[in-house]
């Protein structure tokens, strides 16, 4: 049983964002973004430059039904690179498919980023995520099972019919044995059956009575 938490943590401890940043750190501003994201960036065959401008991206998406809108030079320099390093960046995860850039933003005259295909394409990781929890939970099941059957459980019909089977010829070979010994003990003292090495002293005796010419 698991101890019962204290009431004072219970009641102090939150999950806001202030709970666990700190409000001067909220108050400039908290991003998220699909930890799948992280978790699966080389099965999306991100690499560290890609992914870093992404989150960027990502950093900017505050309203649902609105794409973000960041200008390239606000990316190269929050990252002391080269524009061309994030152009290229931003070219590359338009080829996979992650980005799209969708007209400008007014204001800014900066680009909207359509993050529709990497969201789709997480959404297939986040099926795949399910199945493998899927298959562990399958995989625990055979294990219980297996350890139910070493150390005792219900036998099966096919499993009884195995053992019985086993036994029944088991004691045919013990009858058999058993039968070959009794009918060769019965013809050794009946005479009828020879021992293997003995000596027949009878013979002997007869030949010694008899006169040698």
């Amino acid at each position: 049983m698991k101890p019962k938490r204290k009431e004072q943590e219970t009641s102090t401890v939150g999950r806001g964002f202030d709970d666990r940043y700190g409000s001067h750190l909220v108050g400039r501003g908290i991003a998220t973004f699909p930890v799948l994201l992280l978790r699966w960036q080389a099965g999306l065959g991100l690499g560290n430059g890609e992914l870093v401008t992404l989150l960027h991206v990502l950093s900017y998406y505050r309203q649902g039904g609105k794409w973000p809108s960041v200008s390239i030079n606000a990316l190269a320099e929050a990252r002391d690179v080269a524009r061309g390093v994030v152009e290229g960046e931003i070219s590359q995860l338009e080829a996979k498919g992650y980005v799209a850039r969708a007209g400008t933003d007014g204001r800014f005259g900066t680009f909207f980023y359509d993050l529709g295909g990497l969201f789709a394409t997480l959404e297939e990781f986040v099926i795949a995520e399910q199945k493998l929890a899927d298959l562990r939970r399958q995989q625990t099941q055979l294990r219980a099972s297996a350890l139910r059957g070493r150390f005792g459980h219900k036998e099966t019909d096919t499993e009884n019919e195995i053992k019985n089977k086993s036994k029944r010829t088991h004691r045919q070979r013990e009858q058999t044995v058993r039968t070959d010994s009794e009918e060769g003990v019965a013809e050794f003292e009946s005479g009828t059956r020879p021992v293997e090495g003995a000596v027949d002293c009878r013979a002997g005796a007869v030949a010694a009575e008899k006169p040698s010419e």
